[in-house]
């Protein structure tokens, strides 16, 4: 009886080995793939903001945080710069709002 329940502790222990294991593989994937979505948003945003930027000061006109509400489909209002790119999450660290 003693036999068969260690043997059933270390099949337990086995398989939460391996479903720990499957987690972290399934966590570090889904950082690479949030790091491209990221990228490309980032890519595309900058893209945009250029264009508008360009046209802006062709046209003589100020840049506000408004253009950057239609390029992000965002309600932002007028913020600084600070304020538009930057917020904190809830552990306190500086994050660049997308």
């Amino acid at each position: 009886m003693k036999e068969k329940s260690s043997t059933m502790k270390k099949k337990v222990g086995n398989t939460r080995a391996v479903i720990n294991d499957v987690g972290k593989q399934l966590t570090a994937l889904r950082g690479i793939f949030d790091r491209e979505l990221t990228s490309q948003h980032c890519y595309t945003i900058d893209e945009r903001s250029k264009i508008l930027i360009r046209d802006s000061e062709k046209l003589n006109v100020p840049f506000t945080s408004n253009e950057w509400d239609r390029i992000t489909g965002r309600n932002e209002g007028n913020k600084t710069d600070n304020e538009l790119w930057t917020k904190n999450d809830p552990l306190g660290r500086k994050m660049h709002v997308l």
